[in-house]
């Protein structure tokens, strides 16, 4: 017993905070931000937890959506629309 608190003491000590939130964050909204040739084509929040999927550049999720451009502009952004998307994203996790 006493080999699995030390264990536990010494894998939880040697996380940083990066580390730690990386999984503290699973489950939770997030923006997210996409551009292509530095030009943003899609700006949404998601509604619960964004999937991705391995060895891929994409997410999915259910969008509110702020902004969107392109071949998807036709979506209604009164509307929660779930989707995936893919590009140069980034993704700021959001307090619920």
């Amino acid at each position: 017993m006493k080999n699995l608190t030390l264990a536990s003491i010494l894998i939880l000590g040697a996380c940083t905070d990066a580390h730690w939130d990386k999984y503290s964050v699973l489950g939770k909204r997030a923006e997210v931000k996409c551009y292509s040739g530095g030009t943003l084509i899609f700006h949404g929040l998601s509604t619960g937890r964004i999937a991705n999927e391995e060895n891929s550049d994409g997410y999915f999720a259910r969008w509110d959506i702020i902004f969107v451009e392109g071949e998807w502009k036709h979506l209604d952004k009164s509307e929660s629309v779930t989707m995936g998307i893919t590009g140069d994203c980034t993704l700021a996790y959001v307090k619920p």
